[in-house]
């Protein structure tokens, strides 16, 4: 016999005597197929409440099992997506489950979401592909928490606003009396204030609480991706993009332009995985030149749209040794993508050497690109054709730069040890003059080690093999 889960959103779901989602009507999931998309997302929202009510269990965690108290118990809400019906019961199951556990990040986590299992020949068809291939759905998922101001209706006008009292006898025996003072805020002693009280056993704290409205909302993020069992998973090697684009979401929920949110969120798979593939086609020609600026850890002024400016500033930043900090130099106020912005990256390492040096891009509004920097070597055209050969595909290129950076790291770890080893060595020091006479890479090993070095004799060996190579 089969129980029906409430998902919200008047959504009921057929669920198994196991417990496991049953699948729809087949007819349901051949009409869903034929339009399911190959990526999408969906955005939840945690309405966190504090009631007695067992009969969503489901759906809702608690945290306390006395059924005597009022307990905490939350509820997912889809605020946003573009999945249909069946997709958006797979991930609301999925996230459902991964909160339980507690096992949603604000850093992100990369998932599987599976699919119900198919009773019949015609359900069956939901997991496979236009090819006859099995199709597997990855997905991205994260917490993201946004600090909403207390409003002044929030809080209880029928307290005494003119004091903030505290009393002793109450906090020694776990409860404390909070009232408000003139400010927003419903605590002011910070210092009275008993840190070591558990929530679930003073009541009276939580009724406070709950006056003061949701401080902080917590909404969960899922960015799923199909493809077939065949490929590779392209999620996995762009972590750290989905990363930061969901970072940038969260300050997007903060404001109002819904329209706005719902057309990045659905461009999500562009902005965050293909966005190499039109850098390199920016570039073209001049892309060894940028290779070659990147790898030496210099500053990149962009001047650029919004759109194209951010495709520069994450391949610049994927394919940079030294964590470049990204800041707006200057706006005109809009959030037009016609609009011509300026960027500033600048290392987070980097001696004064590197901080002279600053590489200009700008890209005008018909798509010509202009770079005031014409340095580069046999290391960096070598690779450079490597990504041009593979400038279709973002997951080949997105292995070359993590390869081009390996391989730079390496020989900068060698070529570190080979001058230690050199300061009280003649002969060493020679043959640091042959690693680097015989490396088509030796003006980036050297500005590297410049920079990330502090030794005065060390210093002074570089700049002995410096002008040995000039």
């Amino acid at each position: 016999m089969s129980t029906f889960t409430d998902f919200g959103d008047e959504l009921l779901v057929p669920l198994s005597n196991d417990g496991t989602l049953s699948p729809l009507p087949s007819s349901t999931s051949q009409s869903q197929t034929q339009q399911r998309p190959s990526c999408y997302y969906c955005l939840l929202l945690k309405e966190y409440t504090t009631d007695q009510q067992d009969d969503q269990s489901t759906t809702t965690t608690t945290t306390n099992t006395n059924t005597s108290t009022p307990q905490s118990s939350f509820t997912l809400k889809i605020i946003q997506t573009n999945a249909n019906d069946m997709q958006s019961i797979n991930i609301k199951s999925f996230i459902l489950s991964k909160s339980l556990k507690n096992m949603i990040y604000k850093t992100g986590s990369i998932g599987t979401i599976e699919e119900p299992e198919a009773t019949n020949l015609m359900d069956s068809r939901v997991s496979l592909t236009a090819g006859g291939g099995k199709s597997i759905t990855s997905c991205y998922y994260t917490l993201i928490e946004i600090q909403q101001p207390i409003k002044d209706t929030d809080i209880d006008t029928d307290v005494d606003t003119d004091n903030t009292k505290f009393d002793d006898s109450k906090k020694s025996s776990g409860s404390i009396d909070i009232t408000n003072s003139n400010n927003n805020s419903p605590i002011v002693n910070f210092e009275d204030l008993d840190f070591s009280i558990n929530i679930n056993d003073n009541q009276s704290l939580i009724a406070d609480m709950e006056s003061c409205g949701n401080i902080i909302q917590e909404y969960c993020l899922c960015l799923c991706y199909e493809y077939p069992d065949t490929e590779p998973n392209r999620l996995e090697a762009f972590h750290l993009e989905l990363r930061y684009f969901c970072h940038d979401i969260g300050f997007m929920l903060k404001g109002a332009n819904q329209e706005e949110l719902d057309t990045v969120l659905t461009s999500w798979y562009s902005i965050c995985i293909n966005y190499m593939p039109r850098a390199i086609d920016l570039f073209n020609d001049q892309f060894m030149y940028i290779l070659h600026a990147s790898l030496k850890g210099s500053r990149f002024e962009i001047t650029a749209n919004k759109s194209v400016g951010k495709d520069i500033i994450n391949f610049l930043k994927t394919i940079s040794i030294l964590n470049p900090s990204v800041t707006m130099v200057s706006n005109n106020g809009t959030s037009d993508d016609t609009t011509i912005n300026t960027y500033l990256l600048e290392p987070e390492i980097g001696g004064e050497l590197g901080n002279k040096l600053l590489v200009k891009i700008v890209v005008g509004g018909s798509g010509e690109i202009n770079v005031n920097y014409t340095m580069s070597n046999g290391f960096c055209k070598r690779w450079c054709k490597k990504f041009l050969d593979n400038r279709t595909d973002s997951l080949s290129m997105r292995n070359l730069s993590e390869e081009i950076k390996l391989k730079v790291i390496q020989e900068l770890n060698l070529f570190r040890r080979m001058v230690d080893s050199s300061k009280n060595n003649n002969y060493l020091l020679y043959k640091c003059y042959l690693f680097l006479l015989a490396n088509d890479n030796c003006d980036i090993l050297l500005d590297l080690l410049k920079k990330d070095n502090d030794d005065p004799a060390t210093d002074d060996i570089l700049n002995v093999l410096s002008n040995s190579l000039a």
